[in-house]
């Protein structure tokens, strides 16, 4: 009886195996220097656009400000307290480590910063229970929002400074030819 014949899956899974070659200890740093460097990039490009989140979102809230202040409702002067305080906090929201003023320490308590836009969204959208319309429910959304986003992104560069980490002290020392 002939011997069986392989799977092109099982040629091709040995090719791969074969394949692999070990990097010399200056080779693995080159490597994960390179990674370190393109990780540094991609976080200045998402934080440039989250500051350019930011600046919109203040531009927004600005206007809207002017809206609720020039206008003589009772509830459009709750809604501007609520407006004031997520204007307030959207810088703390996004870059607080840059603020000149207790940036670093607040940092450390952005999840915290991130729940009270939630309240403020959710309080801005009691106020406004006989109309909501979905643009205002948008309006009210967009710190929150934001503030989620730049927390996930700082969550994704701890994750990957700390996989990073890891990978440099998994080097190994190439002996022999």
């Amino acid at each position: 009886m002939p011997p069986r014949r392989r799977a092109a899956k099982q040629v091709n899974k040995e090719q791969k195996k074969e394949d692999v070659k070990p990097i010399t200890e200056e080779e693995q740093e080159a490597e994960i220097a390179a990674l370190r460097k393109k990780a540094q990039q991609d976080k200045a490009t998402e934080r440039m656009y989250l500051d350019a989140l930011l600046a919109f979102c203040l531009f927004v809230f600005a206007r809207l400000l002017y809206t609720y202040i020039s206008s003589d409702s009772g509830a459009s002067t709750a809604l501007a307290l609520v407006t004031l305080a997520q204007t307030i906090l959207l810088p703390f929201s996004v870059t607080p480590e840059r603020l000149p003023v207790g940036g670093a320490h607040l940092a450390k308590y952005h999840y915290l910063i991130v729940l009270v836009q939630f309240v403020l969204f959710g309080g801005s959208c009691l106020l406004q229970v006989d109309r909501v319309p979905f643009t205002e429910l948008l309006r009210a959304a967009m710190p929150g929002l934001l503030a989620f986003s730049a927390e996930t992104q700082r969550r994704a560069e701890r994750a990957n400074d700390a996989a990073l980490d890891k990978l440099e002290r998994l080097k190994y020392p190439l002996k022999g030819a």
